[in-house]
C-alpha cells in the first residue's frame, strides 16, 4: 500500500502547479499520477507481476516525487528477466524510504539506483541504492525499521520462505537494499 501522505503531496503539488498558473506542468504531473494509480490498481489485483511492470510503476513513482524533490535515479532490468515475477508493490515503499528519509536536508544532488540481475543459481537480484543519508540517526529510522520489517514479511509469504531481504550502510554513506527472489514463474 502506498503511504497516503504520497497521495496528499501530490494533490498539494498540483494545486501548488495550478495556482502558478503552471497548466503544462501540472497537466504533466497529473498525467502522470493517473498513470502511477492506474498501474497501482492493476497490479494491486496480483499477489506477483513481472519486474518489467513492477519497475514500471517505480519509474512512474519516481518522476513525479522528482518534481518535489532535487534527486536524478537510474533503472534497469537486465533483458532475460523481463518477464520474471516478483511481489506486487513490492519495491515502491523502498524507494520511497530513500527519499522521505534518506534525503532529507542533503547539501548535495540525492540519487536512487534500481537494477535487476541474477545470481549464478538464476535468483532475481534487485539492489536499490541510495546516496542519500545511510544509518544516520538524525532521519527517522523507527519508521523505515517498521517498513522494513513489513517487507520482509511480505516477502516471506509470497515467496514460501525462499527470498531474502538484506539492508546495509556502506561506510561512505547511503543504503543499499537486496532482495533475492528465487524464479516464481
Amino acid at each position: 500500500q502506498m503511504n497516503p501522505h504520497f497521495f496528499f503531496n501530490a494533490l498539494n503539488t498540483i494545486g501548488g502547479f495550478i495556482s502558478k498558473s503552471d497548466s503544462k506542468k501540472a497537466k504533466f504531473y497529473i498525467s502522470k499520477f493517473a498513470k502511477l494509480m492506474s498501474v497501482t490498481l492493476e497490479n494491486s489485483l496480483d499477489d506477483l507481476v513481472t519486474i518489467e511492470d513492477e519497475m514500471k510503476l517505480v519509474e512512474n513513482y519516481l518522476h513525479l516525487e522528482q518534481m518535489r524533490e532535487n534527486f536524478e535515479f537510474e533503472i534497469s532490468i537486465k533483458e532475460d528477466l523481463k518477464d520474471r515475477l516478483i511481489p506486487s508493490l513490492i519495491l515502491q515503499p523502498i524507494v520511497e524510504n530513500s527519499i522521505k528519509h534518506g534525503f532529507i536536508d542533503l547539501d548535495f544532488k540525492g540519487r536512487i539506483e534500481v537494477y535487476a540481475d541474477k545470481d549464478a543459481l538464476g535468483n532475481m537480484i534487485v539492489k536499490i541504492l541510495d546516496n542519500g543519508h545511510g544509518n544516520d540517526k538524525s532521519t527517522n529510522s523507527q519508521h523505515t525499521s517498521v517498513s522494513s520489517s513489513l517487507t520482509q514479511e511480505r516477502l516471506r509469504l509470497l515467496c514460501n520462505d525462499r527470498a531474502e531481504y538484506r539492508m546495509s550502510f556502506p561506510k561512505e554513506g547511503g543504503t543499499i537494499v537486496e532482495l533475492k527472489i528465487p524464479n516464481l514463474n
